[in-house]
């Protein structure tokens, strides 16, 4: 038996996806029968994660000296080492960009994306400098580094060259499935709608969305924006004070998302940079039609399933918005792609993909563990 600890401990409002990725894969992977899985949660964080963890996994409490950044980045350095070894973990698994704790104990990391080289902008100048300083030393630290995408594996292999013969491709699967009970969201929504899925960020490319969303011209066509504020919440707020018709659900829960997925036109999904794009899969899930940017990690989660766009340029997302309106035709044909393309990814194929990676870390640096 191999016992891996997952260090969960994060803000009291993790990122949907990175949050997505921790629960799913932690409740996939405890139906291994050769891992005992331990989860490590802040006290602010444990009543979420008993909602969502499965029984099988074991949370662990711990309390970090304070719940912001600062207090966090100790407890990951210097605490996580010592909790792993008074559970017992043969393996550490850092399932996002987390400082690497100290100690011996062999270390598995996630790098969703490389978006503090790529697209520094979208961070203040000490949060991106903090991120590059982590992610340097995870890359030199990690015994295997998991990434979600082609995309951001070559990002890492072409900025950390030493790190290309530990880094492996382990895609995402769905956050919800279509078994989610659906509930109409507490907002007016008009038959006919765009929706969009994420974090009010800047790299979700929300000006030009809207821009090309207001220059459709359609006041029988709702722009619905699901998702917590973010460092572009600015843009989204002043869309909706002038716009009728663009509206945003900060708060949304699973059953609305499916509610959402279940009757959009199409989502929508220009973003200038993302390392997987997980709201795509659940979409594709549904059978939801998707209009996606044409470069980075969204035209290789789309495949060929969906429509791609420039995000650079308003007049394309415009004009794809515009022509899924348009064609029934279209639609139905690109909701039976996508169903069939989201069919293709699974969180128990991550599992066993990630369980076999922590196999290989132990193998080559415990050999007698786990016999």
């Amino acid at each position: 038996m191999i016992r891996v600890l997952i260090d969960a401990v994060g803000p009291a409002h993790r990122p949907r996806g990175v949050g997505r990725y921790i629960t799913r894969l932690a409740n996939s992977l405890a139906n291994d029968d050769g891992l005992a899985i331990s989860l490590a949660s802040a006290s602010w964080q444990l009543a979420d994660l008993e909602r969502d963890i499965d029984p099988k996994v074991d949370l662990v409490e711990v309390r970090p000296l304070s719940g912001g950044r600062v207090g966090r980045h100790l407890w990951h350095q210097f605490a996580l080492g010592g909790l792993a070894r008074r559970v017992g973990a043969d393996l550490i698994h850092l399932p996002d960009t987390l400082p690497p704790p100290a100690g011996s104990t062999p270390v598995v990391a996630t790098l969703h994306d490389l978006a503090e080289f790529d697209l520094p902008e979208v961070y203040s100048k000490v949060q991106g400098m903090y991120r590059r300083r982590v992610v340097a030393r995870v890359t030199h630290r990690a015994d295997a580094l998991i990434t979600v995408s082609e995309f951001s594996r070559h990002r890492i292999e072409s900025l950390f060259p030493a790190s290309a013969n530990r880094v492996i491709v382990i895609p995402n699967g769905p956050g919800i499935s279509r078994g989610v009970a659906a509930e109409e969201p507490p907002i007016t929504i008009s038959e006919r709608f765009f929706l969009f899925v994420g974090g009010m960020n800047r790299n979700k490319n929300l000006g030009r969305l809207i821009d090309a969303f207001i220059t459709l011209e359609r006041p029988d066509v709702d722009l619905i924006l699901l998702g917590p504020e973010g460092n572009d919440s600015s843009t989204v707020a002043a869309a909706v004070a002038r716009a009728p018709t663009i509206k945003w659900l900060e708060r949304g829960s699973d059953a609305h998302l499916a509610w959402l997925l279940q009757r959009a036109e199409a989502l929508i999904m220009p973003s200038l940079y993302e390392g997987f794009g997980l709201p795509i899969i659940e979409a594709m899930t549904f059978g939801t039609p998707v209009i996606a940017s044409q470069t980075g990690a969204p035209a290789e989660v789309v495949g060929g399933a969906g429509m791609l766009v420039d995000p650079l340029d308003p007049k394309s997302i415009r004009l794809a918005m515009a022509t899924l309106l348009a064609d029934a035709d279209l639609r139905d044909k690109l909701a039976t792609s996508a169903r069939a393309r989201g069919a293709v990814f699974s969180w128990n194929v991550a599992a066993i993909a990630t369980a076999r990676e922590y196999r290989a870390v132990i193998a080559r640096t415990s050999p007698n563990v786990g016999r």
